[in-house]
């Protein structure tokens, strides 16, 4: 028992993901609740029908949404059977005895209580709860293509048009993967083989910049169309202010002694403040992450590059 480290981790992690999954379905709540904040009564018309259909996905109401559970619980319970088998034959399957094999009736039939719960419930939900978030910020960034005349604010806080929340919570969903991959490499440096079950982790390396990437294509297409319109008229009224600025005021002689004084102030103006909202308009990001996140999309694999060094370097 005190030697399957991979168990301990295991078991850990299990009130560790509960917490985060937590963390995922409060900030998913908040979004789904006020998706766009900051935007112009128009574009916020139809997020009352719109939350309808979010909540459905969430809260698993329709049928397609509960064949999708019942798909993942399938698959937990498949990998639950894998593990009753492979701990009937620890020695060839992992490289040594184990306290939860069948050699050990009370470690085995105590596994099997845990990893039950583990594999079949807690696993399924939580991956659910990660697809129903990637869902909802899909159904967010269509609806916003969908808008005939929405105006992205460029003068939002967190310089991506007001859409920083939505990165934030696919951050939160990263997150929950830092348990699981730590998981991995303790029952890695436990058993003494590489068996089947620790090779699919590698999808890990795939589905986690996945999940950050590929909600937000669409949003970052809309964004980006947005941005080179809104660029694109701020430019003709710019030219046109400045165009202003060089014709003389009706009424003015050209003869005057201070022509300046003459002139109109408005037309400075203007272009002071034009110029202002073109800046800030052409320094927003299309993607709803800062420089500082990437660090925290490292997160996941930084528990594997502590490994392969520890290996390398040849630490205990």
């Amino acid at each position: 028992m005190f030697e399957h480290y991979g168990f301990h981790v295991l078991f850990l992690s299990a009130p560790v993901l509960v917490y985060l999954t937590w963390r995922v379905v409060q900030n998913l709540a908040k979004t789904i609740a006020e998706p766009l904040p900051g935007s112009s009564p128009a574009a916020v018309a139809g997020l009352p029908a719109l939350r309808i259909p979010l909540l459905d996905s969430v809260l698993c109401r329709s049928a397609k949404e509960r064949g999708f559970l019942l798909l993942l619980r399938m698959v937990g319970l498949f990998a639950f059977l894998a593990n009753a088998d492979n701990t009937r034959r620890p020695k060839l399957v992992y490289g040594q005895d184990v306290f939860d094999s069948s050699r050990h009736a009370f470690g085995y039939l105590a596994g099997r209580v845990f990893l039950g719960y583990y594999w079949i419930y807690l696993l399924p939900l939580i991956a659910y709860i990660a697809f129903a978030t990637m869902a909802v910020i899909i159904r967010l960034a269509a609806y916003v293509d969908e808008l005939p005349d929405y105006d992205v604010s460029c003068f939002a806080s967190d310089g991506c048009g007001g859409f920083k929340e939505l990165g934030r919570l696919m951050t939160l969903v990263v997150y929950l993967w830092v348990p699981i991959v730590v998981v991995v490499i303790a029952l890695m440096e436990t058993h003494a083989n590489f068996y089947a079950t620790l090779r699919l982790s590698v999808a890990l390396v795939v589905l986690i910049p996945a999940q950050l990437f590929l909600p937000f294509a669409r949003l970052h297409r809309v964004l980006a169309r947005l941005k080179e319109r809104k660029l694109a008229t701020l430019e003709r009224f710019l030219l046109a202010t400045e165009q202003t600025i060089d014709v003389k005021h009706p009424g003015q002689d050209a003869k005057s002694d201070n022509p300046s004084a003459e002139r109109s102030i408005e037309p400075y103006l203007r272009l002071l403040a034009g110029e202002s909202v073109y800046h800030y308009t052409s320094e927003m990001a299309t993607w709803p992450y800062l420089k500082s996140d990437f660090m925290r999309w490292l997160s996941p694999f930084v528990p594997i590059a502590v490994s392969f060094a520890s290996k390398r370097l040849g630490w205990p």
